[in-house]
């Protein structure tokens, strides 16, 4: 929909460039490649997935626009899924089609307490944390 207005994109896997405004940025996020518009990226849709699966949490219905949010799970080729909270919102356009509008997904949050758990025990634990959050996971800070 970004031809024909304002999307509010916020990615997944982004640090530096965290708010995709343009239909370039959003492309470069999802297929990256060499004359990607983030250098960050590495083609999240390229990744090798074997299936998505979605569950809503809620939904909101209006005459023409749906905001949906909830959890997917990304599923790689050695069966491992990966967490993913999401808010979507849909409108239908004067052409009769629904476009999205908003975009926005995160790692879900893990706090501070569970990673220094996960770190004082067993060392394959943080390593599968880490690998589901990377570095969106919530690290302690030294003196707090």
């Amino acid at each position: 929909g970004f031809h024909l207005g304002e999307v509010l994109f916020k990615p997944t896997k982004c640090e530096i460039e965290q708010f995709r405004p343009s239909k370039d940025m959003a492309t470069s996020y999802f297929i990256a490649g060499e004359g990607r518009s983030c250098k960050e990226d590495g083609g999240f849709a390229i990744n090798p997935w074997t299936k998505v699966r979605f569950e809503n949490a809620g939904m909101v219905l209006k005459e023409d626009q749906a905001i949906a949010m909830g959890n997917y799970y990304f599923t790689d080729l050695s069966g491992a899924e990966t967490k993913v909270e999401y808010t979507f919102g849909y409108e239908r356009c004067a052409d009769g089609k629904v476009r999205i509008f908003l975009h926005h997904s995160s790692v879900p949050y893990v706090s501070a307490k569970v990673i220094k758990e996960l770190a004082e025990g067993d060392p394959g634990e943080l390593d599968k944390a880490l690998a589901k959050g990377g570095s969106m996971l919530s690290l302690p800070t030294e003196g707090k």
